[in-house]
């Protein structure tokens, strides 16, 4: 029988939870569904120190040192590391809650809100707590700026939390503590958050108050500037969507010249080279439901594009000779887009561009400059050519 993937989660948390009442718990196995989420995994010799550090707390004999040291270890690793981190951490103080015996969750939240609020360093690990109220309290803790990529991203993960007390919590920590953020962990944080925050349902439905979350960075000169050299350098990844998203801020704007000529990624000079092209940056905000039928209750589902005007630096006849030299054929499509909308403005100036896109070597670029060439020459002959589809 095929369950549903939330009944079978519940399932395997039920069959651990049983067996650690018979065993004693040793430590997450580095094959372990709760460090092998989605992103990077948790190494195993620090799920070791973090259970540690959670029996400490639990037996009252904690040292500070071995809490710092968790601590440390843990807010050093990736921004991707966030959601294996948020998954072992809240499995581990569920396993030592059974161990510890049978007791009310009250007893138990009351007995971790007290020792939040007597050892320095513990929200840092208790904003991953099982528990709501405890994250909702780990997260209004007066704690200085979020030092690493990882705890920015680990605060911003909570706007996206199943309980509004946490959502909001976290509104409020990451408006007092990522403005004074270093620019390099926050760029680092914000290439994971621009590519997970529109997965995330209810910090969709919340994206009006969520977004000023993140203006403080997007519009620090420091930042933006760290961001789009990380977009510039990389070699891999999905860094053209990335650079979509971040468009919806102006700040990396004085930056779209430079991304568009030097970028590694043919997808991040595209991106860049369009927006430039078309004086436009435009990013996907999601779907929604539009009315076929209302007799028949039918509805499509459509895409919501995003958009926000602004005014290039650079001559056009500039970007698109530019495009058109370009090593990939996805930038010189930008490029043989680019003649076909403002051939009118730029004339007979870009002909030599258009006969030798015309030779292209990918189909879709030659089939662009063929357009723009038969146009001419039926407008030399007085008759019409037919407008084309964009393929």
């Amino acid at each position: 029988m095929n369950l549903p993937t939330w009944m079978r989660a519940v399932l395997t948390r039920l069959q651990r939870q049983n067996a650690a009442r018979e065993v004693p718990w040793s430590g997450l196995d580095d094959r372990d569904p709760a460090s092998c989420q989605v992103g990077v995994a948790v190494p195993g010799p620090l799920l070791d120190r973090i259970q540690h550090v959670i029996e400490g707390v639990r037996d009252g004999n904690l040292q500070q040192v071995d809490l710092e040291a968790a601590v440390s270890d843990l807010t050093a690793l990736s921004p991707a590391a966030v959601p294996a981190a948020s998954a072992a951490v809240a499995e581990l103080i569920l396993l030592s809650r059974h161990v510890s015996g049978d007791l009310p969750a009250w007893r138990h939240r009351e007995a971790d809100l007290a020792h939040l609020c007597a050892t320095a360093g513990l929200d840092r690990l208790f904003v991953f707590h099982p528990d709501g109220y405890v994250r909702e309290a780990a997260l209004r803790m007066p704690g200085g700026p979020a030092r690493t990529a990882f705890e920015i991203a680990a605060i911003a993960y909570r706007l996206n939390d199943w309980a509004l007390p946490v959502r909001l919590s976290a509104r409020s920590a990451a408006l007092r503590l990522f403005p004074a953020a270093a620019a390099e962990a926050a760029a680092e944080a914000l290439l994971f958050l621009l590519d997970r925050m529109p997965e995330w349902q209810r910090w969709r439905a919340e994206q009006e108050d969520n977004g000023r979350v993140l203006d403080d960075l997007m519009m620090r000169t420091d930042v933006c500037a760290r961001l789009a050299e990380r977009l510039c350098t990389a070699r891999t990844g999905r860094m053209g969507k990335r650079l979509q998203r971040a468009a919806r801020w102006s700040g990396l704007d004085p930056f779209l010249p430079d991304l568009a000529r030097h970028a590694v990624l043919p997808s991040v000079r595209a991106c860049a080279l369009r927006f430039l092209i078309e004086e436009r940056a435009t990013w996907p905000e999601g779907y929604r439901r539009e009315w076929i039928d209302k007799s028949y209750g039918l509805t499509r589902r459509v895409r919501v594009i995003g958009e926000r005007r602004f005014v290039r630096t650079s001559e056009l006849e500039t970007l698109i000779a530019q495009g058109a030299q370009d090593r990939s054929a996805v930038v010189r499509r930008v490029a043989a887009d680019g003649l076909a909308v403002h051939r009118a403005a730029l004339g007979d100036r870009m002909h030599a561009l258009v006969e030798r896109l015309a030779d292209d070597t990918s189909p879709s670029v030659r089939w662009r400059a063929a357009f723009i060439l038969k146009e001419r020459a039926a407008r030399s002959s007085g008759t019409s050519v037919p407008q084309p589809t964009r393929r």
